[in-house]
């Protein structure tokens, strides 16, 4: 963990990719109860004018809760490839109306695929299926006439061999409040335990905004960490990727593993550091999840939104945070991949390894592009040392890969 940089800042301004007078058009068609705060339930039909289907939410209790809009859009292969062309790994996709629904999701949910929708789309179970499961402003997309042309990252797409496969990740019950875990940091451990001869070892790569981007977005990947220890205890490890933003905030995607708080497997966690704050707020967490990554996503929204998603890319599986900030960033100026290790003791065979990716960053005029365009590596600025170590490198696709490690066998 760091606190955040006061560095080189630049004033930018943050765009809203969905068109908020496009959303004052939009009328209920299928209203969604709450069942105690938790569950759903699928309403009765209604008849809108302009064929956009919108899933929203009453809340039982007389509390507002914060929400975004998902977007869920089903089609065969054959539909998709139909109605798609690709550029530069953007889709662009031509639907009619309505196949494009709108789920009303609250902050500090865990949010999966409603098969309610599933069900009602009447796909052949023997084609191919084609989703895009996400965050309405992690798109952008305008009304022509009776369809809706999209645009969004091709891996933003996901595919089912069948309407079967679907429906088993699909739930009935989608939504769920989420219960987020309290991070805690290693010295607070060490000193719950009196131990007092510890040390912090870390790394970091910089990357800098170009000039003439608006970066309010990143989306990328915690891979999960191999992990080998004979003799090593209360060691904490921490890699993660530390997003700088223009008004003295920070907020940090983090794999870690530990002996003192997940008995050696990983869990994820999303910090915030607000206007250098020596303190951090836990915006979300995930422990051992059995995937291959995590995905994750930060986009900062108009007025004083800041909002965080881990994403399972097994299930389709969305756990969503927001934040709200008096006094907002608008736009992202640095972003730092690092590795952080606390260690006790230094038997030789502790090492802990895993890959963080950069794929898209999010700008304010020109939507998803490229991290190679947006950003740059500030060479000079990279910090070393003994335990840990961090390489980077601009990947095939034109993001950025990073390779962490940490521990005794590491020089």
């Amino acid at each position: 963990m760091r606190n955040p940089s006061n560095e080189v800042k630049m004033n930018l301004i943050k765009n809203k990719i969905v068109h908020v007078g496009l959303l004052l058009l939009i009328f209920v068609v299928f209203s969604f109860t709450m069942i105690s705060g938790v569950g759903a339930t699928m309403p009765n039909d209604d008849i809108v004018e302009d064929g956009i289907n919108v899933l929203t939410i009453q809340n039982d209790s007389e509390q507002k809760l914060l929400s975004t809009n998902f977007i869920c859009i089903v089609l065969t292969e054959k539909q998709y490839n139909a109605a798609a062309t690709s550029k530069d790994g953007i889709v662009r996709l031509v639907i009619p109306q309505d196949k494009f629904v709108i789920v009303q999701v609250p902050s500090k949910s865990e949010v999966s695929i409603p098969s309610d929708i599933i069900n009602r789309s009447k796909l052949p179970n023997d084609e191919k299926i084609i989703v895009l499961w996400v965050p309405l402003p992690l798109i952008s997309y305008n009304i022509f006439e009776e369809d809706v042309v999209l645009s969004a990252p091709e891996n933003f797409f996901n595919t089912y061999e069948s309407l079967s496969d679907l429906l088993q990740v699909a739930k009935k019950d989608y939504m769920n409040i989420l219960e987020i875990d309290q991070f805690i940091p290693a010295e607070t451990y060490f000193k719950e335990k009196n131990l007092r001869n510890w040390n912090l070892y870390q790394e970091r790569r910089v990357y800098s905004e170009n000039t003439g981007y608006q970066i309010n977005g990143l989306t990328g990947k915690l891979y999960d960490a191999t992990y080998s220890n004979q003799g090593n205890s209360n060691f904490v490890s921490y890699h993660e990727i530390e997003i700088y933003l223009n008004n003295d905030d920070c907020i940090e995607f983090i794999s870690e593993i530990s002996d003192v708080q997940t008995q050696s497997l990983q869990a994820y966690w999303v910090l915030i550091y607000d206007n250098l704050s020596s303190s951090y707020i836990t915006l979300l967490s995930r422990k051992y999840d059995n995937v291959p990554y995590m995905e994750y996503y930060l986009y900062l929204e108009s007025g004083t939104t800041y909002w965080v998603h881990f994403k399972n890319p097994i299930t389709n599986t969305w756990y969503t945070q927001s934040y709200i900030d008096s006094t907002p960033s608008t736009s992202i100026h640095q972003i730092m991949p690092s590795s952080e290790l606390y260690l006790t003791y230094y038997s030789p065979s502790l090492l802990i390894q895993n890959s963080i990716v950069e794929d898209w960053t999010r700008t304010v005029s020109n939507g998803f592009i490229k991290p190679q365009t947006t950003l740059y590596e500030m060479t000079y600025a990279a910090s070393y040392d003994q335990y840990v170590s961090v390489s980077s490198n601009w990947n095939t696709d034109n993001g950025i890969t990073s390779q962490h490690s940490g521990g005794t066998s590491v020089s």
